[in-house]
Parts: structure tokens; C-alpha cells; sequence
């Protein structure tokens, strides 16, 4: 059975290259190169996975290589392990800013070099699998807006028409219903998926209560139709400095979280503090409370008998959460003393600013 993965060396030394595919040749597909020239030829027809990479080569040197097919996106998750006799720590950190992911110094040891692969093997899978993800969640997201809206304007549209009798009406909501709850599960995928992967903030400056004034707007028709009031305390108003259509993000799904766990004909408070170093948006509801372990309701996907995830696979909170972490700030939870609960998060102040 012909190895699933492939090994590209490059080494100008035939003693070293021999040893090498002694030592892989059992396990995987190997192929040799002597110069930095053959490695940019072989690496686009060969397609390795993994490339171990000499250093001192004459003509095209590794460094040179490696930012060359770093240059690239076509075998962008190739992984490049720099194999030297130079150990120097300036030599790995120039290796490691021209592209490689890895550095190991001759003369080196079998089973670490065989272990070094296997890890990295794994990482290239998983970074690979985390892109497919990541495109299929892109695309549902783009395909599903055109369809989406022809199924909720038509049936707002029926809803909307006094003489639609009881039986229909209630088939319109369902429909009506089913068609917001994907959107909304799509709008949350594609979100958490921007924030785990490098999301840049834009940074402004802006007033606590406008934040929670747009995420209150939001929600406010949700509230309405279970009786729920929701009351602001924001006295005094703060200064915030962070990405504003995030913090709104995070401000919205806290009070939708609010809204879905809050009894009818109750209520929400919504606050503000201010601290010596942060700012905590306060979001408090008439539940049922919470479970011992609050920490696990913030992971991503998490599917337990909490109570807090009975809807929308726990996607919200865990969206909280990274708005949070990437402005440096955190999210809390913990009963309420009126039966409920309440949620915390913390802005940290930029530039000294409240």
C-alpha cells in the first residue's frame, strides 16, 4: 500500500539525504532534491506535506526558499522543518520569520525527527479540515440570504392580510418562524467564525449607552411579545474606546440570551459600571438561574443540559465571550438574587479613557 503522506528533502549532501530517506522511506513518500532550485520545482509537482529543509546550500540558500513558497497560497499549509548545524538563536528566529514552522540542528535524533512529523501531520490535517469548515460556513452563509428572503417576505406578507384564516396564519408563523431561526443560526456561525480567525477590531470612540441603545432596539420586539420590560441604568454615561459593531454584537446576544430565559410579564436590567481599569456592561434576567458550572456555558458549541442551552446550541454566549477576550476584557456569570441571572463584561479602558 502506497504511504498516504509525502516527504520532500532537500539537502546538498548526499550522506544526509540518504539518512534521511533511510529513516522515512519505510513510513512515507519520499522524495530528494539537492538544491534550493530542484525544491521549488519538486514542491509543486511533488505537493508535499512536510519539507525538511537544509539550510546551507549553495546558490539558493533555505531561508530563500522558504519565503518562496511562503509567497505562495498554493500549498499554504505545507509545513517546513529547517534542518542546520547552525543552532545559533538568531538563525531559527531568521528561519522562523522567512516562513518555517519548525527548526531542528544537526546532527539530530531519529525519534525526534519522526516525532517532530507526526505532529506536524496532525496539525496540517486539522488546519486544512478548520479551512474546509470555514469555506462550506462562508458559502451556506452567502447561498442561504437569497432563499431566506424569498421565504420571510412572503410570509410576513401573508401575516400581514386580516382576512387569513386561524389555520393559515398559523402555518405562515411557522413558516416565518423556521426562516429567522436559520438566519440566525447562520448569522452566528459566520460571526464566531470571523472572530476565531484573526478578526482586526476598528477601534473608535463612543458612549457606553449607544451600545446599548442599538442592542436594546434589536431585541426590544422580542421582549415586547413575552411582556418583558427591559430598564436601563447608565447614569453616568461612560467613554468607551473598542470596535463598536462588535461590543453591540456581544450587548445584543447578552440581552437575546436575557429575552429567551426571562418569564413573561417580567423584567431585564441592563447597567454599567465603571472601574479603575475596565467598564461592565450588566445584563440581568428573571430566569431560572444557573447551573453549579457557569464557565462551560461561554465554549463554542457547547451542547449540555444546561439551562442556558436549550436554543441556539450555545453559539451567543460563546460570541460574548471572544468579543470580550479580543477587546482584553472577560465575561462572568452567576445567579441573580431575584432567581435569575446575570452576565458581566468587562471593556478594559484604552488610553486611560472612562
Amino acid at each position: 500500500m502506497k504511504p498516504e503522506h509525502r516527504i520532500l528533502i532537500v539537502d546538498d549532501d548526499p550522506v544526509n539525504l540518504d539518512i534521511m530517506m533511510e529513516i522515512l522511506a519505510s513510513e512515507y513518500s519520499c522524495a530528494a532534491v539537492s538544491s534550493g532550485e530542484d525544491a521549488l520545482k519538486a514542491e509543486k509537482n511533488f505537493k508535499p506535506d512536510i519539507i525538511l529543509l537544509d539550510i546551507m546550500m549553495p546558490g539558493m540558500d533555505g531561508y530563500e526558499v522558504c519565503r518562496r513558497i511562503r509567497e505562495g497560497e498554493t500549498h499554504r499549509f505545507t509545513k517546513i522543518i529547517l534542518v542546520s548545524g547552525k543552532s545559533m538563536t538568531e538563525d531559527r528566529l531568521r528561519g522562523y520569520d522567512a516562513g518555517a514552522d519548525d527548526y531542528i540542528t544537526k546532527p539530530f535524533n531519529d525519534d525526534e525527527l519522526l516525532a517532530k512529523i507526526k505532529v506536524f501531520l496532525k496539525l496540517k490535517r486539522l488546519e486544512e479540515v478548520d479551512a474546509v469548515k470555514r469555506d462550506i460556513i462562508n458559502i451556506f452563509s452567502h447561498e442561504t440570504r437569497t432563499p431566506l428572503s424569498a421565504i420571510v417576505g412572503p410570509a410576513e406578507m401573508l401575516l400581514e392580510d386580516k382576512a387569513l384564516g386561524k389555520e393559515n396564519r398559523e402555518l405562515a408563523e411557522l413558516i416565518l418562524q423556521g426562516a429567522k431561526q436559520i438566519a440566525d443560526l447562520v448569522h452566528k456561525t459566520t460571526m464566531l467564525c470571523r472572530l476565531k480567525s484573526g478578526f482586526r477590531m476598528r477601534v473608535s470612540e463612543f458612549k457606553a449607552s449607544e451600545c446599548i441603545d442599538e442592542a436594546v432596539k434589536k431585541k426590544l420586539p422580542e421582549a415586547e411579545a413575552k411582556n418583558i420590560s427591559i430598564k436601563i441604568y447608565n447614569e453616568p454615561d461612560f467613554q468607551i474606546s473598542g470596535d463598536r459593531e462588535t461590543l453591540v454584537e456581544a450587548l445584543t446576544m447578552l440581552i437575546e440570551n436575557a429575552v429567551i430565559y426571562s418569564e413573561k410579564e417580567s423584567h431585564i436590567n441592563i447597567k454599567t459600571a465603571c472601574g479603575d481599569k475596565d467598564t461592565a456592561f450588566i445584563v440581568e434576567d428573571c430566569g431560572k438561574g444557573l447551573e453549579k458550572n457557569t464557565e462551560q456555558i461561554f465554549d463554542d458549541f457547547r451542547i449540555t443540559d444546561s439551562r442556558r442551552h436549550i436554543k441556539g446550541m450555545g453559539i451567543g454566549l460563546s460570541i460574548v465571550k471572544h468579543i470580550a477576550e479580543i477587546h482584553g476584557g472577560s465575561v462572568e456569570a452567576e445567579d441573580s438574587p431575584c432567581g435569575g441571572a446575570v452576565f458581566r463584561m468587562f471593556i478594559p479602558h484604552r488610553d486611560g479613557l472612562k
